[in-house]
């Protein structure tokens, strides 16, 4: 099983390394009616604007690169013509006609009979950016290599479904999913608590999982092989003075307290 390790608010939002990849992730959670894949989306715009810069001062390791545009979405998207084609293009002649084709989409292409919208000045200077010629190479870069992610209203049984993939028992599948939550949680809390960037390996997940699953086979081993002493075998244990019973003496714990013991 390959080894990896998931980070947050290190490489980028959400980032996992590998031997020799790194996927970096921008992530979108859209509640309302905005749609962040769309051809004027500023928080699309800006992402470009991020990764290329990310490349240009580079502050991404020196590994085979992915770059993921993740949007969780409450209601159905429709991905605009220039998201789509930016992740469709998967060499650097693709992403310049896709390129091409996007600054024509947003700023005509001078034939006065094709009217384009004005673009608002929130997505402006990241639009100014992308298409100065100075920085051509990084955005290039950038398109050849990203990919989007839309879930619509289903990431989260997505998520439990792959979470029960694993080689878990299937009896408390949902009690190990909702605990390991937690741990990823809690782990996250303490690292950004301290400001420092989260990271998760897979060896402490699958240590922490394999400890949730371990802790329930005891609680169903001793429930079936456990059973209530009868009341003479719960005096004899008292009169006998075993050590466990020596120890509660010697904190005073109450006498009926002993005898429930």
């Amino acid at each position: 099983m390959d080894e990896r390790i998931v980070s947050i608010e290190a490489y980028d939002d959400v980032a996992v390394e590998t031997d020799g990849v790194l996927i970096a992730e921008q992530t979108k959670s859209v509640l309302s009616s905005s749609n962040p894949v769309a051809n004027r989306a500023e928080v699309f715009w800006k992402t470009i604007y991020n990764w290329c810069d990310y490349i240009k001062n580079e502050n991404l390791p020196q590994k085979e690169l992915i770059l993921k545009y993740v949007v969780v979405s409450s209601h159905t998207l429709k991905a605009g013509s220039i998201p789509n084609s930016f992740a469709a293009a998967k060499s650097n002649k693709d992403a310049k006609e896709a390129l091409e084709n996007a600054r024509k989409k947003l700023l005509g292409d001078g034939d006065p009979l094709k009217k384009t919208s004005p673009v608002s000045q929130t997505i402006k200077p990241y639009i100014d950016f992308c298409f100065a010629p100075e920085n051509e190479v990084f955005v290039l870069k950038v398109i050849s290599l990203m990919e989007i992610d839309i879930h619509e209203d289903s990431y989260d049984e997505k998520l439990i479904e792959k979470f029960k993939m694993q080689p878990i028992p299937s009896e408390y599948d949902m009690e190990l999913f909702e605990s390991m939550l937690g741990w990823v949680s809690e782990q996250v809390h303490q690292q950004i608590k301290q400001n420092k960037p989260a990271y998760i390996s897979s060896k402490d997940y699958r240590a922490a999982l394999e400890l949730q699953i371990r802790s329930r086979d005891c609680k169903i081993i001793w429930s079936a092989v456990s059973v209530q002493p009868e009341d003479y075998k719960t005096t004899a244990e008292i009169e006998r003075h075993d050590t466990y019973i020596r120890q509660l003496e010697l904190i005073d714990i109450d006498a009926s307290d002993i005898f429930e013991a």
